[in-house]
């Protein structure tokens, strides 16, 4: 049965968050299908380091990804960004996977605001690799994203995972941990909604393109969708944002493994400039 269970977990690992070498899933962009690359709440933690710069309060989160409600192939999150004079500053961990095969990650991303217009961040990170029957191994990458906003209507993002593909030092060969680049275009219109434009290219796989829409219906309420294309996927979420708590989730259904969930905590912690810092 641990063989049959290994077997089917390395076969259904084709799941995009492995793939494009992120372990957590975070619910307000990548859950539905969106790129990440312009998060800049304290989510952006998982995706684009430098959105963790337009954050001005301290904040604590946690989080849950099922991918197809495959408790093999969840993953779980925690994480703190704390706001300084000089940078932004995150920290985290995620676990990816089950008890006989899965990955552990360690994180701390830096960021800072080098112009009203302009974000750079670099997150580094160390796994580790366990699998039944096996020792451990270690892994050390490092991320790195730049956003843009050079209008209040129009935003730009980069960011790139293991851009230095690093490698595995495994028993008797190497075995390269994905990497994957990742850009994103929002327009902004008007106040009641935006939409953006993403796509995203891991080194083994083709690139996908995403279309996303976000409205917020109240001052706490926001709702999210995405499609995304090869293979059709669509993903709709919800986030529910007070001043000191921020609830989000989401949901994605592919056309063949059906439906994946997300769902996620945000606490502030304090303010820096009094300023209210936005949970999306």
């Amino acid at each position: 049965m641990k063989h049959f269970y290994l077997t089917f977990f390395i076969f259904l690992s084709v799941n995009p968050a492995f793939s494009q070498g992120v372990l957590f899933y975070s619910p307000v962009d990548q859950a539905i299908g969106r790129t990440g690359a312009l998060t800049s709440s304290g989510w952006s933690f998982f995706s684009n380091p430098s959105g963790i710069a337009k954050n001005d309060v301290a904040s604590a989160g946690v989080g849950y990804y099922s991918g197809f409600h495959i408790k093999e192939l969840s993953s779980r999150a925690a994480f703190v960004n704390i706001p300084t004079s000089l940078v932004n500053v995150s920290g985290g961990f995620m676990h990816y996977g089950f008890e006989h095969y899965g990955l552990q990650q360690y994180s701390l991303a830096t960021a800072r605001q080098l112009a009203p217009w302009m974000r750079l961040g670099v997150k580094f990170n160390y796994l580790l690799r366990h699998q039944t029957g096996s020792e451990k191994f270690g892994l050390t990458t490092l991320d790195a994203g730049v956003q843009l906003e050079p209008d209040p209507k129009f935003a730009v993002g980069f960011y790139v995972v293991n851009p230095a593909r690093m490698q595995w030092k495994l028993h008797d060969w190497n075995e390269y941990h994905p990497s994957a680049v990742s850009a994103a275009f929002a327009y902004k219109p008007t106040v009641f909604f935006s939409l953006e434009l993403g796509v995203v290219k891991s080194n083994e796989y083709p690139a996908e393109v995403s279309f996303a829409i976000e409205v917020p219906v109240h001052e706490m309420v926001v709702l999210r969708g995405a499609m995304v294309s090869k293979p059709l996927r669509l993903g709709f979420g919800a986030g529910f944002n007070w001043p000191t708590i921020g609830f989000n989730v989401a949901f994605n259904h592919h056309q063949t493994l059906g439906f994946s969930s997300a769902f996620g905590l945000l606490f502030n912690v304090r303010s820096i400039s009094g300023r209210r810092n936005s949970q999306s």
